[in-house]
């Protein structure tokens, strides 16, 4: 299951390794591991994707589809 685009902050998300533009993939890959869980710090919505930081990378902004909730 993907994300809730509004998360609110603190929730917990897993980076799927999955989803997403290349570009996406790649500039995440820099900082996310496979299957690591994270925290958002914030997402901010836009007209065709929504961009989220994460409280370990608050100076990276990273796609929603990239994320999957954790229970």
């Amino acid at each position: 299951m993907s994300m809730n685009i509004r998360a609110l902050p603190g929730t917990r998300v897993r980076f799927s390794g999955k989803n997403g533009t290349d570009g996406d993939q790649e500039h995440a890959q820099k900082f996310l591991s496979i299957n690591g869980i994270y925290t958002v710090n914030r997402t901010q919505i836009h007209g065709f994707h929504t961009d989220v930081w994460l409280v370990e990378f608050p100076e990276e902004k990273f796609n929603s589809v990239l994320f999957e909730e954790t229970l």
